[in-house]
């Protein structure tokens, strides 16, 4: 009959916890745009802070169990509202026992990043570019003395024999 009892009263406690919606974490306009990943932007994006997402409640069946979704969401509209476009995640935190109570929470924390410029593509030098650059080098060997006269045509004949695309 005591254990009756201990069910009933745990089941009446247990149900206005599972009555609890679950609220939907929804994407902010413009926060869709927020890159989230392990991986170091890069060095055309500059630190703007500390950022996190969370998903999920307080304690046991009182609250509700978070998801890895739901503290992305979350994470990307924190990195927008910040002014930033890109999230790089340092930490997880999965919901986990804590003593006798189950703590709901999926936490990501990270550091939100804005991107301060393009990527500079390489410069690349043309083959006209690249063989007045050779043919100066030359002249200057020889201004210098390192070549004859002799040298310096033969090597020049070379390059331009050989033409811009080498």
């Amino acid at each position: 009959m005591r254990s009756n009892t201990l069910i009933i009263l745990f089941l009446v406690l247990a149900i206005p916890g599972c009555a609890i919606p679950r609220p939907v974490q929804e994407l902010a306009a413009g926060a869709e745009d927020v890159t989230v990943s392990k991986d170091f932007p890069g060095e055309n994006y500059s630190v703007i802070g500390p950022v996190s997402g969370v998903d999920g409640t307080q304690c046991g069946l009182q609250g509700y169990k978070g998801s890895f979704d739901g503290a992305i969401t979350n994470l990307k509209n924190n990195t927008y509202d910040m002014g930033g476009n890109y999230a790089q995640i340092t930490r997880v935190k999965e919901p986990h026992w804590i003593g006798p109570c189950f703590n709901n929470e999926y936490a990501i924390e990270g550091t939100a990043y804005k991107k301060v410029h393009e990527k500079q593509a390489p410069a690349t030098e043309s083959g006209e570019e690249r063989m007045t650059k050779q043919l100066r080098e030359l002249k200057k060997l020889l201004d210098d003395g390192i070549l004859s006269e002799k040298e310096y045509e033969a090597q020049k004949a070379r390059l331009l024999e050989k033409g811009f695309d080498q």
